[in-house]
């Protein structure tokens, strides 16, 4: 059986390492990526876009380059892992605020995606080979709502992948039901 599928738009995205790292070569990655997903862009516009990288453990790194992709490069968003660096700072972590505020100026779409591998880094984490991480993608979104962030920048439209991934199975519990 053969299926055939139409996309009227594709948007693509990629978070790396190499933004979380920030100072030069956060900054740099990000500036190498989103101008390659420029350029991709610019052969079909009308049916692909892009999500762009920012170097966000970096603020004012950050703060330049949703400059530079908003204002020279037409992005469609940005797009984020749920926490960045070795001292796991979810986003819900004041020190992104300023990032935010910023997002939340411009009437954001901010994409996030949880890492590929576990942080775990567990050989006996039965989801490991699956590159499943979704759980961080949940506490990114606790830690938002606990830090009361998403209150502050409502004009901010945030697209979690996997169906928010464990959001709507603990919401009751969230919600104090």
């Amino acid at each position: 059986m053969r299926f055939r599928v139409r996309f009227r738009y594709s948007v693509i995205s990629r978070t790396s390492g190499e933004t979380e790292e920030g100072g030069e070569k956060g900054r740099a990655f990000s500036r190498r990526s989103n101008e390659f997903a420029a350029k991709v862009v610019s052969s079909n516009p009308k049916r692909l876009g892009f999500f762009a990288n920012i170097p966000y453990s970096d603020t004012d790194g950050a703060l330049k380059e949703i400059e530079y992709a908003y204002d020279t490069l037409k992005l469609d968003g940005i797009a984020l892992w749920p926490d960045t660096g070795e001292d796991r700072k979810w986003l819900g972590n004041k020190t992104f605020a300023p990032i935010f505020d910023e997002l939340n100026r411009r009437k954001a779409v901010v994409y996030v995606h949880p890492k590929v591998t576990s942080e775990i880094n567990d050989a006996a984490d039965p989801l490991r080979g699956l590159g499943i991480n979704w759980e961080n993608t949940t506490r990114t979104i606790i830690s938002m709502l606990n830090s009361g962030i998403m209150m502050k920048i409502p004009d901010v439209k945030f697209i979690f992948s996997h169906g928010a991934a464990l959001i709507p199975t603990v919401a009751p519990r969230l919600a104090g039901n």
